[in-house]
C-alpha cells in the first residue's frame, strides 16, 4: 500500500480512512485528524506487539519469500498477474521477467539467511512461528481484544498469503488449517470485516476496493 492509498469505511461510521504506512506507522486519518490505532494499548501490550511484529517481519515473512524464490511460476499464470498484461508485455513477463524475478528473490533470501535452510528446516520454523501466534491470539477476536491494531494488519498481510496463494510447501497451509484454526478464523474475520468485496477484488485483480452496500 503506497503513500496516500485510501478507502471508504465499510461501516460508513467514518467518512474516510487513509493509511500512510511509510510516514505515519500505525496511524489512520479520520477526516482531517490523525489517530494511532495503537493508542489504546497498554505499555506491556505495546511490548508484546513489538515482539510479534519482529517475529512476522524477520521470520515468517522470509518463510513466505522463500516460497517465491523457489517457484513463482504462478505469477505468470491466469491465477497470477497474466490477465493484467497484454501483447508484448504479457509474452515478456511470462517467458523472461518472471524467472528473472524469481532469481532475484532467491538471491535475496539466501543473503538474508532463510534461503540457506533446507525445506524441512523452513517448515519447522514456519510451524514454530504459527504456533506462537496461535497461542497468543487464543480465543480473542483480534490480537489485543475486540478491535484490530497495527499488529493485526501485519498478521493478516502475511497469513492471508499462506492461505490464499500457491506455496511450494502447501504443508504450511495444511498445518494452519489443522493446528492453528484460530489463525484461519482470524484471517477470515479480517477479510469479512474490512474487505467485504474480497472475492470481487481478487477476481478482477483490483487494488481499488469498493465497499459493498
Amino acid at each position: 500500500m503506497g503513500l496516500g492509498t485510501s478507502w471508504d469505511s465499510a461501516s460508513k461510521v467514518f467518512p474516510r480512512l487513509i493509511w500512510f504506512p511509510t510516514s505515519l506507522l500505525g496511524s489512520w486519518k479520520i477526516g482531517s485528524v490523525w489517530k494511532s490505532i495503537d493508542e489504546r494499548l497498554l505499555p506491556i501490550e505495546k511490548s508484546y506487539a513489538r515482539a510479534f511484529h519482529a517475529l512476522v517481519e524477520d521470520s515468517l515473512r522470509w518463510v513466505l519469500v522463500y516460497q517465491r524464490g523457489r517457484d513463482n511460476k504462478w505469477f505468470a499464470s491466469e491465477q497470477g498477474f497474466l490477465p493484467l498484461l497484454h501483447g508484448v508485455k504479457k509474452f515478456a513477463f511470462k517467458n523472461f521477467f518472471c524467472e528473472r524475478i524469481r532469481k532475484k528473490i532467491q538471491t535475496m533470501v539466501h543473503a538474508q539467511g532463510m534461503g540457506r535452510n533446507t525445506p524441512e528446516e523452513v517448515l519447522i520454523l514456519a510451524k514454530k512461528d504459527l504456533n506462537a501466534m496461535s497461542m497468543f491470539l487464543g480465543n480473542k477476536r483480534f490480537f489485543f481484544g475486540d478491535k484490530p491494531v497495527t499488529l493485526d494488519c501485519d498478521m493478516f498481510a502475511f497469513l492471508s498469503q499462506f492461505l490464499y496463494t500457491p506455496l511450494v510447501q502447501p504443508e504450511i497451509k495444511t498445518y494452519m488449517e489443522e493446528h492453528c484454526q484460530n489463525l484461519v478464523k482470524f484471517v477470515e474475520r479480517m477479510k469479512e470485516s474490512y474487505w467485504p468485496d474480497w472475492e470481487e477484488a481478487t477476481k478482477n485483480r483490483s487494488m481499488d476496493s469498493k465497499w459493498k452496500k
